[in-house]
């Protein structure tokens, strides 16, 4: 007799658990450089602009840093639905189903 996908628990929790460490500890990870990145943008705003000593190259890279900044989060949220998924196919192809 098969068992069924619902019926392995051990896997389901398994994965839901590591879901859950992953993204507390993605989070403390984004809090902790957060600080980092915002003193950073701090100096390059009320430092190096107002003594207009910033290249147009160094004004794109900043831009581009705020950005990428923002969008970690998506990329983070993502990354752990995209490794659900294949969790969810793992454990289904392991059952023979």
């Amino acid at each position: 007799m098969q068992e069924s996908f619902s019926g392995n628990t051990n896997g389901i929790a398994y994965g839901i658990g590591a879901l859950i460490v992953f993204l507390i500890l993605t989070s403390l990870f984004y809090i902790a450089y957060t600080l980092f990145v915002s003193g950073l943008l701090d100096v390059f705003n009320t430092t190096m602009i107002p003594s207009d000593n910033v290249s147009v190259d160094r004004g794109a890279s900043m831009l581009y840093l705020r950005r990428m900044w923002a969008a970690i989060p998506f990329f983070i949220l993502i990354g752990g639905a995209l490794w659900g998924i294949v969790r969810a196919l793992e454990m289904k192809r392991a059952e023979g189903t």
